[in-house]
C-alpha cells in the first residue's frame, strides 16, 4: 500500500515511546508532540535542533504500515522491493513493487534475493564458484587477489559504520582526562580508515 502520513506517526510515536527499546529513542527525545496534517507529518520539538532531518533518516526509523505496530519484524518498509522472505539470519528476498514513489532511481532488477553469509571464507567461494553476484565485506587482505579474478569488480563505498570506544566520563577510569587523552593519542586514527 502506500504510505501514510499516519504510518510515519504511528512509526515516530512507536519508536520515541519511552517504553521502547528502539536504537532510536534518543534521537526522538526532544520530540514533544507528533501527529498528521493533511499529507503533512508534524513534529513539535522541545527545544531548537538543527539535526532533526538528518536523525529523522536513522536506519532504525524505518516506516512501516500502522508503524509496525502490529508486526515490528514482518520485514515490511518502504523500499523498491516487496518482501517474499524475511528470515532473520538466513536468507531474504523480494520483488520489484511497481509504485515504488522513486522507481526511476531504485529497484532495477525484477527480483532480488540476499543470503546471509557471516563467513569470510565462505562468502569469497560462493563468489568464486558463481553461487553468488556479488557480496560485501571482501576482506582488506584479499582485494588485490579479488581484483584478478575473470568478470570480478571491487568497489569501494564508504559506509555509515563506525567504531565507537566509548569512555563514561563519570565512571573510573574514565573521569581521569590524563586517561582518556593518552587512549586518543595511542591510536593512529588513520592507520585505522585503511
Amino acid at each position: 500500500k502506500e504510505v501514510t502520513p499516519d504510518d510515519v506517526v504511528a512509526t515516530l510515536k512507536r519508536h520515541s515511546d519511552e517504553k521502547s527499546k528502539s536504537g532510536a529513542l534518543g534521537v526522538l527525545k526532544s520530540i514533544d508532540t507528533i501527529k498528521a496534517d493533511g499529507g503533512n507529518v508534524v513534529v513539535t520539538l522541545k527545544d531548537p535542533n538543527a539535526d532533526l532531518p538528518y536523525l529523522m533518516a536513522d536506519y532504525h526509523l524505518i516506516i512501516q504500515p500502522n508503524g509496525g505496530m502490529d508486526k515490528p519484524d514482518a520485514g515490511i518498509g518502504t523500499g523498491p522491493y516487496k518482501v517474499t522472505v524475511n528470515q532473520p539470519g538466513v536468507k531474504h528476498g523480494g520483488e520489484r513493487f511497481d509504485n515504488y514513489w522513486q522507481a526511476d532511481k531504485y529497484g532495477h532488477a525484477d527480483q532480488v534475493e540476499i543470503i546471509v553469509v557471516n563467513d569470510p571464507t565462505a562468502r569469497m567461494a560462493a563468489l568464486q564458484g558463481g553461487q553468488v553476484n556479488m557480496i560485501n565485506r571482501v576482506e582488506p587482505k584479499i582485494v588485490d587477489l579479488v581484483k584478478r579474478l575473470p568478470g570480478v569488480t571491487i568497489r569501494a563505498a564508504s559506509g555509515r559504520g563506525f567504531y565507537p570506544f566509548n569512555m563514561f566520563c563519570d565512571t573510573a577510569p574514565f573521569d581521569n582526562n590524563d586517561l582518556r587523552m593518552a587512549l586518543k593519542l595511542a591510536m593512529d586514527r588513520e592507520e585505522m580508515l585503511t
